[in-house]
Parts: C-alpha cells; structure tokens; sequence
C-alpha cells in the first residue's frame, strides 16, 4: 500500500521495508530478511547517503542478521560501519551509538575475542552507570556481558566481580526471586564452580533450584538446567553420590520430553554414566566438565 501511495523510494516506504524485513528475521525467514535489508539498504545508500540515520539504522539491523545465522565477519564489518557513522553522526553517547557498540562487542566474543570486547563494553558501562544509573536493565545487561567476557578472557575474578554486582542489583530492584535473579545467580554459581570455588557453586545452585522447584516444576528445561549445573559442581567437589542421582532426574526428563535419541538426552547420558565411573576418562573430556559462556536469558520462566 505505502509503495503504491508513496513510492518504492521515498523515505517512508523504505522504514516500512525495514520493518518487514525484521518480521521476517523474527519469524525465522532469514533469506527473505537479508534479502530485504541488503535491498533497502542499497536504495537508502543512493537516496540517503551513508550517514543519514535511517541508512546507519538499517545496517544495524543487517549486521544483527548476519550475526543471527553466524556470518560473524560480514556482521563485524557492518557494526564497524554502524559504530563510526552513528558515532559522527549523533554522538559516542546516543543510546543507538551504544546498542551499536554493544553489538559490535558481542560479535568479538562470538569470534573468541574477548580482549577485544573488553574495552567496548566498559565504555558503554561507565556511559551507562552516568546516564541511566546502576540498576537499569541496560546497565545490568553490559555488567552481565563483561561478566562474560572478562570469563572468556582468563580473568574469573573480574567476571565474578560484575555477575556478583548484577545479582545484587537485581535483587535490590525485583527480588531474590525473579527469574531474571535467578539467572544471575546461575551465572554467578557456574563461574564459582569454573574457578573452583565449589562450596560456593553448591550454596548458589540449591538456592536456585529450591525456588525453581516450587515455582516452575521438576520437568521445565530452567529446573533441568539447574539440576545438572549443580550436579557439575557436587562431581567437581567430590560429592558424586549427590550428583547421579541429580543427573538421573534430567535425563528421565529429557527421555520423556525429547526422546532417547535427542543430541541433549544423549549428552546427559554420557555425563551420568561418567559419573557413575563408568568411564574415568570420558568423564575428564565431556562437554559437561567445560565452563559454559553464559548469556542474558532470552524468554521468562
């Protein structure tokens, strides 16, 4: 209708193309949204310039569907592009300068560069610790992902450090039992447990559970998930008579929700006969002995 109306080039009908190539990556239609974007950013290039805030807004957009289907070098040139013209364009502070940034980070961790994330996100936080004040989700959300990045670094104490500061606030503002609490207390447990502080990780893990237990049930994947991070940290404890029985219930579960045959069910079917000796040196190497990359949750519980 708004092409029809307006025109295939006019500004409007170009904002309404991004919009439906968003739907399009929302709905998992991810050749019809790259498509779309790389059409309309072309046309926005020629009508708009390369500086005009819908043109850097779309490349944007284009970067964070590359970096949806791991075209994580195509996706980090846009974010460059978008970093510098939205940084001319309407200042190194504007909120979709730092979305931008934020991106252009989350990218160099996707690519194991984490030094590399390091600075871009500490800018972002001290902008946003002035700007918007400790406690704002934003804020929370770079506090979590420099947890993650300092982890990836090397550098758990640091990463303890910051997932501690956001379980704190997060409990300040929404309580000790939210689910977005809860999974900061997850992510702090696993980081426990990854620098061996494992009484800690144990402390943290049943905190968690028992709230999850009686809010959500025995057989939600967030339970299962719980159960078998503190399984993880009793086997690293030594305590793997508390652990098999934990890793048991998750399989059954994932059996009964997932089937036999399903990648996760059989993961969790190597991890308990591991645990259960019988095979000491599958249980050194199994995925569940790695420290996990820990991200924002994507969906409440």
């Amino acid at each position: 209708m708004k092409t029809a109306l307006l025109g295939e080039d006019d500004p409007g009908t170009l904002r309404t193309a991004t919009n439906l190539a968003t739907v399009y990556r929302i709905e998992k239609r991810i050749i019809e949204s790259i498509d779309l974007f790389e059409e309309t950013l072309a046309t926005q290039e020629r009508l708009l310039g390369d500086d005009h805030p819908d043109t850097l807004a779309t490349v944007n957009d284009l970067a964070g569907t590359y970096r949806s289907v791991k075209r994580y070098k195509d996706a980090m040139r846009l974010f460059r592009l978008a970093v510098k013209g939205m940084t001319e364009t309407l200042g190194p502070e504007h909120p979709d300068t730092l979305i931008a940034m934020n991106n252009l980070a989350l990218v160099h961790l996707n690519l194991d560069e984490s030094a590399a994330a390091i600075p871009l996100l500490e800018h972002i936080l001290n902008i946003r610790r002035d700007k918007l004040g400790n406690d704002h989700e934003n804020t929370l959300i770079t506090l979590s992902a420099l947890g993650s990045a300092h982890h990836r670094n090397g550098d758990d104490a640091k990463a303890i450090e910051f997932y501690s500061e956001v379980r704190r606030e997060r409990q300040k503002k929404q309580g000790p039992e939210f689910w977005n609490t809860l999974h900061a207390t997850s992510n702090l447990a696993e980081i426990h447990r990854c620098s061996g502080n494992y009484i800690q990780a144990i402390e943290l893990n049943e905190f968690v559970l028992e709230i999850r237990l009686r809010k959500i049930g025995p057989e939600h994947a967030h339970t299962l998930l719980t159960k078998n991070n503190l399984a993880a940290a009793y086997r690293d404890a030594g305590q793997t008579e508390k652990a098999v029985p934990l890793l048991q219930d998750v399989w059954e579960a994932r059996v009964k929700a997932l089937g036999a045959d399903a990648p996760e069910t059989v993961r969790t079917r190597r991890r308990l006969d591991a645990l259960r000796g019988k095979s000491a040196a599958r249980q050194q190497t199994n995925d569940a002995d790695s420290c996990p990359q820990m991200n924002q949750p994507s969906n409440k519980e």
